[in-house]
């Protein structure tokens, strides 16, 4: 019975981890390595966030229960994940001892370490969980971000009170370094909800939107609460005006409805089934679909800003400018610590400027970023594990998943947030884990 409760408990937890998951309310601290030139680095500052507080307790429990069931057992079953634990733990121990900086490094080891057992939390107790309590999770989180997002985009601000506890930043569209989009001359805030930029509760809302729709039935009455979710998230999609995120979201909803399109001998019985007065559900969703559709092509035909943000882009413009930037400092740290690399959480050595402004962010590519902190051996190991990765997700019926780990492996060659942010680097955990679990 006890055993029971404590996996029952695990699963409540790890649940609860996945709700809060967008959040990002925590504690920062500020040593002197997140200090660059007298200025704050959010991304160097070591955060206790409540997920970390909830992945600490789940680690706990775990280890209780692996001792009492022995843990050496437990690792002789496994012994291809217990040799990748020790070939990750001596690289670590060596990437810190080789770091620029060693603080930073050891920080950005206890994260990773934190993203590896939820990763591999997630690998093992996935299949047990119920689609449809995944589902409500997610719904959940999409709901409360979307009517967040809109609120937000309506107010041009922040709302403040109560959203500063779930991670809600106070700013306005005059706040310095917000995310501002340009129509026609006019500045227009872009929607944050609780996240540290509207690019990274894009990218959230894309991947778990995606999830959501291709788990659709139809038949449980609790569905129109998970397409109340679609539809808020592709409105708040929307306002957070991230091109990338929004054209992939596109994509899903135009596969999504493709691959439920019946092939020509199934639409032959479905309308025998209605000639000789079956009952036939194809007509309600064929009505849902085109709802959701046409909300998602309205809104990008008609919603001017939206449709100008795409039609005035250029490769000229201040946010591409930046990136190359970006990637050019990052491709010079990586010549000077080529082998080993800088060390975990040091890629801020080269400082980019913009006019008489030194910007302080990491490079917008996870495959670079990577290369710099770990050198040419981490790279490698990364780009093996995304390999395996690719050929479990490729053998899978699912196709949600191939559009998810297609789109993470995408947005990763223009963002960095997989890897550096805490929402970002968790939702990258749980999918790791997720698409490693479907491998016979």
């Amino acid at each position: 019975m006890s055993s029971v409760r404590k996996t029952r408990l695990e699963e409540f937890i790890f649940l609860l981890i996945l709700l809060l998951l967008p959040t990002q309310f925590g504690k920062h601290f500020w040593p002197n390595f997140s200090y660059i030139s007298g200025v704050r680095i959010d991304y160097l500052s070591p955060t206790i966030y409540l997920t970390d507080v909830l992945i600490f307790v789940l680690l706990i429990l775990v280890f209780i229960k692996s001792f009492k069931n022995s843990l050496l057992k437990s690792l002789k079953k496994n012994r291809t994940i217990a040799k990748h634990l020790l070939f990750i733990t001596l690289f670590i121990t060596i990437n810190i001892l080789f770091s620029k900086s060693f603080l930073p490094s050891l920080y950005g080891a206890i994260k990773l370490i934190e993203c590896i057992f939820f990763a591999l939390f997630t690998f093992f107790k996935i299949k047990k969980i119920k689609t449809e309590t995944l589902l409500t999770v997610f719904s959940t989180g999409i709901i409360f971000e979307s009517l967040l997002s809109i609120a937000q985009y309506i107010r041009q601000e922040s709302l403040g009170g109560i959203f500063y506890f779930f991670g809600e930043r106070t700013f306005s569209g005059l706040t310095p370094g917000i995310a501002n989009v340009s129509i026609n001359g006019e500045l227009i805030l872009r929607s944050y909800g609780t996240f540290s930029h509207p690019n990274v509760l894009a990218g959230f809302l894309l991947i778990i939107l995606t999830y959501i729709l291709f788990n659709l039935n139809f038949k449980k009455i609790i569905t129109s609460f998970y397409l109340c979710a679609v539809i808020l998230g592709t409105v708040a999609l929307l306002f957070t005006f991230s091109r990338i995120a929004i054209l992939f979201w596109v994509l899903s909803v135009f596969i999504y409805v493709f691959s439920r399109i019946p092939p020509r001998a199934r639409l032959a019985r479905l309308a025998a089934k209605r000639a000789f007065g079956g009952k036939s559900d194809f007509k309600y969703k064929i009505s849902l679909l085109s709802i959701l559709v046409l909300t998602v092509l309205v809104s990008f035909i008609f919603y001017s800003p939206f449709y100008l943000r795409f039609i005035q882009s250029s490769f000229f413009e201040d946010a591409f400018v930046l990136r190359q930037k970006l990637i050019i400092s990052g491709f010079e740290q990586f010549l000077k610590n080529p082998i080993i690399g800088a060390g975990l959480n040091n890629y801020f050595s080269n400082i980019v400027t913009r006019g008489n402004v030194f910007i302080f962010q990491p490079a917008h590519n996870i495959y670079l970023l990577t290369l710099i902190q770990t050198g040419i051996f981490g790279f490698c190991y990364f780009i093996w594990i995304l390999h395996k990765t690719f050929s479990s997700v490729i053998k899978d019926k699912s196709l949600y998943l191939k559009l998810i780990f297609f789109y993470i492996i995408l947005i990763g060659l223009f963002d960095h947030y997989f890897l550096t942010l805490q929402q970002g680097q968790l939702l990258f955990a749980y999918f790791m884990g997720v698409f490693l679990s479907r491998h016979d």
